[in-house]
């Protein structure tokens, strides 16, 4: 990143505060810092970003900023010495009437079906409106290098929709940004963990290095499934180090620790 983008960058930060952290239900106090990318933005400083904790969403790229929390923690994978467990292989296997298709981020209204029932069947949130959902989802200060990783099952109607994953395809690795999918009919199908596969073999087509799945956030039960591919990678004050299994239950402790004193 040039001293001028980084300039950029920081003039446009704004900070967010008495928030409730959206990972846990104890109502700990959270808070965000924001940039707004109206104009383009490039996807080379983005995707040193992502080592400080950014994340992407809509036009928006932020990240937590909690006092005396540290567990949102920005995790990836080499793909070239990703090892697949046996559990993903029959994921893969269950899934090989799944199709799959990289598109634009152009809108259609089956994807926003979709979307509100993965929020009311799985989170029991609110639905959101067409204006809502294009404004996250369907917008991206990097044009054309955002997509939408479509999956699809063929039955006696044709082709349907089961499951969409929002990523940016960045210089050396893809980022995944938010992954919905059909929770109601297919929910054996383990459609986040093929989704998953399926953009870590787009990495290796497209000869790119690392996959960023987003935050690993330990004692989350919603966002522990990450910390089943690897050999994973997190990033702590900007140095990647390897998640050991060691590592893993020290976090996991510090996480039952923290979630303690919240609750008492």
């Amino acid at each position: 990143m040039t001293p001028k983008e980084i300039l950029t960058v920081l003039r446009s930060v704004h900070r967010l505060t008495d928030l409730t952290c959206p990972y846990f239900e104890d109502l700990r106090p959270s808070g965000m810092e924001i940039i707004n990318c109206e104009s383009r933005f490039s996807t080379a400083p983005y995707e040193q970003m992502l080592s400080l904790r950014f994340r992407r969403t809509g036009k928006m790229i932020y990240r937590p900023l909690c006092h005396g929390c540290s567990l949102c923690l920005p995790v990836r994978l080499n793909v070239h010495e990703f090892t697949i467990s046996k559990s993903q292989k029959h994921v893969l296997e269950r899934n090989k009437d799944t199709s799959c298709e990289l598109v634009s981020l152009s809108y259609h209204p089956e994807y926003l079906a979709l979307y509100n029932t993965y929020l009311i069947k799985k989170h029991g949130s609110e639905p959101h409106t067409e204006e809502q959902y294009i404004f996250e989802h369907h917008q991206s200060p990097f044009q054309n290098h955002s997509k939408i990783l479509a999956c699809y099952r063929t039955n006696e109607t044709g082709k349907v929709l089961v499951a969409l994953s929002y990523i940016d395809i960045l210089p050396d690795s893809i980022s995944s940004c938010y992954c919905v999918y059909d929770i109601e009919h297919y929910s054996k199908l383990s459609l986040g963990i093929f989704t998953m596969l399926k953009e870590i073999e787009l990495c290796k087509t497209l000869g790119l290095h690392w996959y960023y799945p987003g935050f690993w956030v330990a004692g989350c039960k919603t966002m522990e499934y990450k910390a089943n591919f690897g050999p994973l990678e997190y990033c702590l004050h900007g140095n990647w180090t390897p998640l050991t299994p060691e590592k893993k239950e020290s976090i996991r402790t510090l996480s039952s620790i923290l979630s303690e004193l919240y609750n008492n």
